[in-house]
């Protein structure tokens, strides 16, 4: 097994390097743009490209945390003052109860998230005789859900 795999990546990288054994003598070479090179004009092989380290998962865990700090700083205060009251533990209207949101991204939270955004932005809740968000609370609520959303996607 020790043996099989340097001769396995030995065949890949000779592989990559194209056959100059003149099989395709009679074929004119390619000139360095129609074969895509990069490199001086010397060269008629192209570089090779490794795709970088970063996983995509690392970036969706990375963006999620970011989305749960902003949560706890602008989004949280933003539903305790404004929709806990109404649609909380002691009392939940329309079977819509948002003190559970932790500004996780599960697929179950998704729709609600949906729909608070729907409801905020066009200005039904909350309701005309609660203590109303300014324009710009309501936007970045907006924005937070937003962001959220296309994250979770």
């Amino acid at each position: 097994m020790k043996l099989v795999v340097p001769s396995m990546l030995l065949a890949v990288v000779l592989g990559c390097q194209g056959n100059d054994s003149g099989a395709d003598a009679d074929r004119p070479a390619a000139s360095p743009a129609e074969s895509g090179s990069t490199t001086d004009a010397g060269s008629q092989r192209p570089p090779i490209l490794f795709a970088k380290d970063v996983e995509p998962a690392d970036r969706f865990a990375e963006r999620a945390a970011e989305l749960k700090e902003r949560f706890k700083t602008q989004v949280g205060p933003f539903l305790a003052r404004h929709c806990v009251r109404c649609h909380g533990e002691k009392k939940i209207e329309s079977g819509i109860r948002v003190d559970r949101l932790d500004g996780g991204l599960e697929e179950r939270w998704l729709p609600l998230w949906k729909g608070i955004r729907r409801n905020v932005v066009e200005g039904t809740m909350p309701p005309e005789d609660e203590p109303q968000p300014t324009a710009q609370e309501r936007e970045v609520l907006d924005g937070w859900i937003s962001e959220a959303l296309a994250t979770a996607r």
